[in-house]
């Protein structure tokens, strides 16, 4: 008798309070490495494929009490996790990032801390987000609201969310063209066709739009998208 076990997409739940069959320590191990304090390598901050340890001392990121914790100061400076795993918005399976998150934007007016990023190294794609979600302090009529600011062929729209808590649970969904965004139970979704055919990753943490600091507290995240180089989507 012949046993078949097809893993296509396993889901894994990675919760910074649980010891279940993969840790925190192994998700960094494997699966992100650490953009710190840009996006271009600092071989005193960042961390590459691989090279992480849960103990890890960082200027930029720390585990404190079983939480992610991200902070940086600075226009356009980054503390951010990087996925390795990447996929297209026209996948089958569906992915998803899922995030119960703390942030603290100090004196800082606009930061991104969660994001869908195009890897412009494949298929000829733009080096930019699709998707981030962004702490603005104030917007219009608007103050202290979370955005999802999305890239449209004709520039980016930008969608209130709502006004940021003190604990937000945010889930980030794609499959089959569709991007799904539920915000404190509300759900957004957007037609991302266009963006069709890119290589994407997904990223958490801390990057400044402002002169000022920020800080995000990671509670609790759960991925479908772990490492494995055996799987392609």
């Amino acid at each position: 008798m012949k046993i078949f076990v097809f893993f296509i997409f396993i889901t894994f739940y990675i919760t910074l309070n649980a010891k279940e069959n993969n840790s925190l320590e192994q998700l960094l191990e494997n699966s992100v490495k650490l953009q710190a304090p840009t996006s271009k390598y600092n071989p005193l901050y960042s961390v590459k494929y691989g090279e992480f340890k849960y103990n890890i001392k960082n200027k930029y990121f720390q585990i404190k009490d079983k939480k992610a914790v991200f902070n940086i100061c600075g226009y356009k400076k980054r503390s951010e996790l990087r996925f390795r795993r990447e996929w297209k918005v026209e996948n089958k399976s569906g992915v998803f990032l899922e995030v119960k998150v703390r942030i603290f934007p100090l004196d800082c007016d606009e930061f991104t801390f969660l994001q869908i990023h195009a890897d412009p190294r494949k298929c000829n794609a733009p080096n930019k987000p699709l998707l981030r979600i962004t702490f603005i302090r104030k917007f219009k009529n608007r103050e202290n609201y979370i955005f999802a600011i999305i890239y449209k062929k004709n520039g980016y729209e930008k969608i209130a969310l709502g006004k940021y808590t003190a604990l937000m649970n945010i889930r980030i969904e794609v499959k089959n063209n569709r991007l799904k965004i539920i915000f404190n139970g509300k759900n957004i979704q957007s037609d991302v066709a266009y963006w069709k055919g890119y290589y994407n990753y997904f990223k958490l943490g801390v990057y400044n739009q402002c002169k000022g600091c920020s800080e995000a507290v990671f509670y609790d995240i759960r991925t479908n998208t772990i490492f494995y180089q055996d799987i392609n989507h």
